[in-house]
């Protein structure tokens, strides 16, 4: 186990950018509407700053496998909001794009607001984002977790994010 990496508490910007869209499926089932999608990619860039004023730039590639939302509805019908989480796969690479980490990402409280049309566009974004992976060459015997609120309005997902690496 490499004893001359950064560990620890860190926190970290955090920009959630879109890389390929998703396939986005509706299926109503009994007078509800879902929303799925999938095979989506998306990617962020930042440095992770440790408590001990250590800093590891890296880079990401979030690939999204699963997305369920349920529609909510004004009493118009018109679509309000959709509700649900996402899941996928999570690489975590340094500075040279050497996968360090590899392993799961969640998002919980997912919200999506949406502007009212059929087409379910959607004017913003919420939702807790968690990150979990096991190390790969440097970093093999350690564990990655990071965690943030994040939310969208216009651009990208973002927020402050905070984790560790043990």
């Amino acid at each position: 186990m490499a004893n001359d990496v950064p560990i620890g508490p860190f926190t970290c910007d955090f920009r959630l950018q879109r890389v390929r869209p998703p396939e986005i499926v509706r299926e109503e089932k009994a007078g509800v509407e879902y929303i799925s999608s999938g095979g989506y990619e998306l990617a962020y860039e930042t440095t992770l700053v440790f408590d001990d004023g250590a800093r590891l730039p890296v880079k990401a590639t979030v690939l999204g496998q699963g997305v369920r939302l349920m529609a909510l509805h004004y009493s118009s019908g018109q679509p309000a909001r959709a509700r649900g989480w996402a899941q996928g796969s999570v690489q975590i690479m340094n500075e040279s794009g050497l996968i360090i980490f590899q392993g799961l990402y969640f998002d919980v409280r997912l919200l999506w607001t949406l502007a009212g049309d059929e087409a379910l566009t959607t004017t913003g974004a919420e939702l807790e984002h968690w990150e979990s992976a096991f190390g790969e060459g440097q970093y093999q015997g350690h564990f990655f977790s990071l965690r943030v609120d994040a939310s969208r309005g216009s651009g990208d997902l973002s927020g402050q994010a905070v984790g560790f690496i043990e």
